[in-house]
């Protein structure tokens, strides 16, 4: 098993090793690094990378997906970080959403906002959605059932990189789909 600790580093690892717990202690501290990209393991299956996570207790698993989901905020801060330095000047964007999560289980789902009183939020690619009046969540919805149920709402942000999307402000036709989506 591999894991891109980060874009000079590729560390081969035993996925049966019961020592996680000290690998976890090596790639911790490597986290806040620029070079970091994606500290979760892979293998290879049928000659292409797919992401694995054996099983591992649940303190160790609940460390592991913490430090897959700082490493992905560290990029996406970063991105929103460079678009606050131009001036928050791209077109059709009102607003930088920031890439946030809370614990399922031992997992972590990843959120971001959506205002109402906004016309576009720029995204990144998470799993829930919430839509925001205020400090009000008046509609929580998975990603992919946005983009599948309301595509008009959904487009890429070009040129972002991790991938964000740009998400319109739902209408009141919007807001009743959203209402019968919503988690």
């Amino acid at each position: 098993m591999a894991i891109p600790a980060s874009r000079k580093d590729l560390w081969l690892v035993d996925s049966t090793t019961r020592h996680w717990g000290k690998l976890l202690d090596l790639l911790e501290p490597r986290i806040d690094a620029r070079e970091t990209v994606h500290p979760v393991p892979h293998v290879v299956v049928d000659g292409r990378w797919r992401e694995y996570v054996p099983r591992l207790e649940t303190a160790v698993l609940r460390r592991l997906h913490t430090l897959r989901f700082n490493a992905e905020r560290i990029s996406h801060r970063a991105y929103v970080n460079a678009f606050h330095r131009r001036g928050g000047t791209d077109v059709g964007v009102d607003l930088m959403g920031e890439f946030l999560g809370v614990f399922v289980g031992d997992d972590v789902a990843t959120v971001s906002v959506v205002p109402l009183n906004v016309e576009t939020t720029s995204i990144p690619r998470v799993h829930r959605v919430d839509f925001m009046d205020g400090n009000t969540v008046v509609h929580r919805v998975w990603f992919e059932q946005l983009a599948a149920e309301l595509p008009h709402l959904v487009r890429p942000y070009s040129g972002s990189f991790p991938p964000r999307f740009v998400i319109r402000r739902p209408g009141p036709e919007d807001r009743a789909c959203l209402a019968a989506i919503q988690l």
